[in-house]
């Protein structure tokens, strides 16, 4: 087996043969000149007045200004609103004068988060959901009656001779196909009721 020749780490590579030639120079006092003449290029390309800020030196330090402006806004605002603001504000019944814990015990309500939930003055039964489904039944009868006694007052109003009673009709099932139309479920047929009570 042949064993593959070293990488070449020389910078020969970089300088055509035929430049080293006419110059009379080594490869490495040309590498040197040639650095030189780059940065003699990028000297000439430099602003000649010191002072002279680069474009993006100049943004920076307007940034920094304007977020050092906005601190100082937004500290100043804090030490007024603090100022101005001398009440003191005390938890409990502290603030009326009463050092008592279980007068301030007595004022919490553990069942809930304060402001967050009203308390209900309905019955617990129609705020608690699993406790609300216990008379289904009742309500479906309930559902089922007033199904019923709808279609009845439709089909009455219907048959009258009366444009009045005939606009009343036309005026509920308008009703009704509104309501369903805008997602409300309109439960008023009686058989598919009686279907859910069984």
């Amino acid at each position: 087996p042949v064993s593959p020749e070293p990488e070449q780490t020389d910078k020969s590579a970089a300088l055509p043969p035929a430049a080293t030639a006419h110059t009379g120079l080594s490869r490495i006092e040309a590498l040197r000149a040639k650095l030189h003449a780059k940065l003699a290029e990028k000297r000439g390309q430099r602003p000649a007045d010191p002072n002279t800020v680069s474009k993006r030196a100049a943004r920076r330090a307007e940034k920094k200004k304007r977020q050092e402006d906005a601190a100082n806004r937004k500290k100043k605002a804090h030490t007024q609103a603090d100022s101005s603001n001398g009440k003191k504000y005390t938890v409990g019944g502290a603030a009326q004068g009463n050092d008592d814990p279980a007068a301030d015990l007595a004022q919490l309500d553990f069942g809930r988060l304060a402001g967050l939930n009203r308390p209900s003055a309905s019955n617990y039964q129609k705020t608690n959901k699993s406790l609300a489904n216990m008379g289904k039944t009742k309500n479906l009868q309930k559902m089922l009656a007033d199904a019923e006694a709808k279609r009845e007052r439709l089909e009455e109003l219907k048959q009258s001779q009366k444009e009045e009673d005939k606009k009343k009709a036309a005026n509920i099932v308008w009703g009704d196909t509104i309501k369903e139309a805008s997602g409300d479920r309109v439960k008023d047929d009686p058989a598919k009721l009686k279907k859910a009570l069984k």
